[in-house]
């Protein structure tokens, strides 16, 4: 978990291939990050949530593991 107010970051890896592209999702929404970290400056209440990072490698899409942000005040 995490505090209120925080900077946070989150990091797709993938082991095998060569990645071309990376995109993040919430939920359904997709986010305008397009790197391997999604960083945050201060995280806030809406920030709270499961994340997924899709990568494309070798021209197939693949999604990670999702990871979670959970928020302390």
């Amino acid at each position: 978990s995490a505090a209120l107010g925080q900077s946070y970051s989150l990091t797709c890896e993938f082991s095998s291939g060569s990645v071309s592209a990376y995109q993040w999702r919430k939920g359904d929404t997709v986010l305008s990050e397009t790197g391997q970290t999604l960083s945050f400056s201060s995280l806030r209440l809406t920030d709270a949530g499961q994340y997924i990072c899709q990568v494309t490698v070798d021209g197939m899409m693949l999604s990670s593991p999702p990871q979670d942000i959970s928020l302390t005040s």
